[in-house]
């Protein structure tokens, strides 16, 4: 049987670098180097890493570690006896029995406290594991002294070959005109209520249908949930209280604050009168938890492109992906795009209105800045706001008023506004004092604001806003930027096309408002608010087997504060 040793040593002999390093070596085999990033420099914390990551190594070969057999400090040995490792692969059963030892030189003598442990479970290992030795667990290892043709742990499988795709049907240019012939599409998926958009109020919609009991799908055209909130990095919650810090985003936009709450890190100033500020990779992860909780059906990756519509009825979506052309049938449609491009491919009116486009960015190392060095500060716009990570800030830039839905513009605003904010940064960098600053990240997606508005049933407006109008077919109340404002309700009528557009809901920032009510209807809270609203509602059209307009909204209205929404 081959046996393996882990020897820690002071040269890298495949490449005779004057790096003390790590290297994994076969009796009969070539060295492998576990890379630079996991060598030990000077630093005993160092040493004591690469000794835990050894440690997880070796259990990655079949066994856990035992007791120190030579019983000194200076020395660090666990042994695999008979280990067994099996794995499935390509369905079928593979076994391995592998005998090595580990042996960790000249690691301890120095470690007093820090040294390690004679068992360590998996979290334990994981956490003090670095990048390059996570890799060797995983069965990877870098390319660094691998000779060609040698396996790096990762596997390619051919698929097909020769093939061809099976709803290829390309256009053609006819006398000038680009000509896109007829053609059928397979159904990737039948279900009760089709949510098109995974940002706040399309997860908030689909989560609150599921719970109603209707079957979902949701569809998201990125690899995430949140939509601006987590991919364009608008963390901050602005809108969930009014006058008299009284809450008016409570339901399941509310459970996803608890639930961030319960994370360590995930939110920061959430307490009574504040507007609260998350982690957008927390969000992403609690989304993920409550929609599987739920039982909703997902696709990412998949960006919609037309309805589905007979008689002025949407019963569907055609969406373009990386599997091609497909269609996904429902029974009802909530369009949470926040462009509306549902309900408008369904034909429902709608206006187009122009907004400001920005982007957001996060800078780092503010908890490093030198106040007593600092001779000026770089104006607060490039210093942004606390967030829930140490020493990180968000940047809201505006941006100038465009349209959202032209793609020549949208091109435009990417380039110049990631131009501006690094160049910006840099300028701050030149600062006395802020030279630690650093770019840390732009937000993946632009911030589109407004675009297309639905011309609903009913349509709210700043003047009820102010007079405080009360609609008997209520199934929200939203709030404001600031939290002295007054709460304004949310009729169904607006989430519900004006026109004879049937089996579509809106949802998010595209519901039938007026363009001073713009900047409001956007704010994440809302979106939640309408989401639930919406999906709720789809549910119960779907129950009941009517069109969405013909709902009874009492039983809305019920169901809703069932599921905690606040009606007023």
């Amino acid at each position: 049987m081959r046996g393996f040793s882990i020897q820690v040593g002071r040269w890298f002999v495949k490449t005779k670098q004057r790096l003390p390093c790590v290297t994994l070596r076969r009796t009969m085999g070539r060295g492998l180097c576990l890379g630079p990033s996991m060598a030990f420099r000077k630093s005993w914390d160092d040493r004591v890493e690469i000794a835990s990551s050894l440690k997880l190594l070796a259990m990655t070969y079949g066994g856990a570690p035992c007791h120190c057999e030579r019983g000194s400090p200076s020395a660090a040995i666990m042994s695999l006896r008979g280990a067994q490792r099996r794995s499935n692969l390509n369905h079928g059963r593979s076994t391995c029995e592998t005998r090595c030892s580990v042996h960790v030189r000249r690691v301890s003598a120095m470690m007093g406290s820090r040294s390690m442990s004679d068992s360590m479970n998996r979290r334990e290992c994981l956490r003090v594991l670095g990048l390059s030795g996570l890799a060797t667990g995983l069965g990877s290892t870098p390319s660094r002294g691998q000779n060609v043709g040698e396996s790096s742990g990762f596997q390619s499988s051919v698929i097909a070959s020769g093939k061809v795709h099976p709803n290829r049907a390309n256009a053609t240019v006819v006398d000038g005109k680009v000509i896109q012939p007829s053609r059928e599409l397979s159904v990737l998926d039948t279900t009760d209520v089709l949510v098109v958009g995974g940002g706040s109020a399309g997860v908030v919609a689909a989560i609150a249908a599921r719970r109603a009991g209707a079957k979902v799908t949701l569809v998201e055209r990125y690899g995430h949930f949140g939509g601006l909130w987590t991919g364009g990095l608008v963390l901050l919650i602005l809108g969930h209280i009014v006058k008299g810090n009284k809450q008016v985003c409570q339901g399941i936009g509310e459970e996803m604050m608890r639930r961030l709450d319960k994370l360590d890190g995930a939110i920061i100033d959430r307490k009574p009168g504040a507007n609260p500020t998350v982690d957008a990779e927390a969000a992403k992860y609690i989304m993920v938890e409550m929609i599987e909780e739920a039982g909703v059906n997902v696709f990412l990756h998949c960006w919609g492109v037309e309805a589905v519509v007979n008689d002025n009825a949407v019963q569907g979506v055609v969406f373009e992906s990386k599997s091609g052309r497909q269609a996904i049938l429902a029974k009802v449609v909530v369009d949470a795009t926040g462009d509306g491009d549902v309900f408008a491919f369904g034909g429902a009116e709608f206006e187009h209105r122009s907004h400001n486009v920005g982007l957001v960015s996060r800078v780092g190392n503010l908890d490093r800045v030198d106040g007593e060095k600092a001779t000026g500060s770089p104006t607060p716009r490039h210093l942004g706001s606390h967030t829930p990570v140490p020493g990180v800030n968000w940047v809201n830039l505006r941006g100038p008023e465009v349209d959202g839905l032209d793609v020549a513009t949208l091109t435009r605003m990417e380039l110049n506004h990631r131009k501006f904010i690094w160049t910006s940064i840099q300028r701050a960098r030149r600062t006395p004092g802020y030279e630690p600053v650093y770019l840390m990240e732009t937000a993946p997606q632009v911030g589109v604001r407004i675009t297309r508005v639905l011309h609903g049933l009913k349509t709210v407006t700043l003047a009820d806003l102010k007079a405080g109008t009360r609609f008997p077919d209520v199934v929200g109340v939203g709030g404001s930027e600031r939290a002295n404002h007054d709460e304004w309700q949310i009729p169904y009528g607006a989430l519900v096309p004006r026109n004879n557009v049937e089996n579509v809901l809106a949802a998010g920032r595209c519901i039938s408002v007026d363009m001073r009510m713009a900047d409001l209807v956007r704010l994440i809270p809302n979106c939640f608010v309408t989401g639930h609203a919406a999906g709720v509602a789809a549910a119960v059209a779907v129950q009941d087997r009517c069109r969405p307009r013909e709902v009874e909204v009492a039983k809305v209205q019920k169901i809703l504060r069932q599921q905690e929404a606040y009606l007023g």
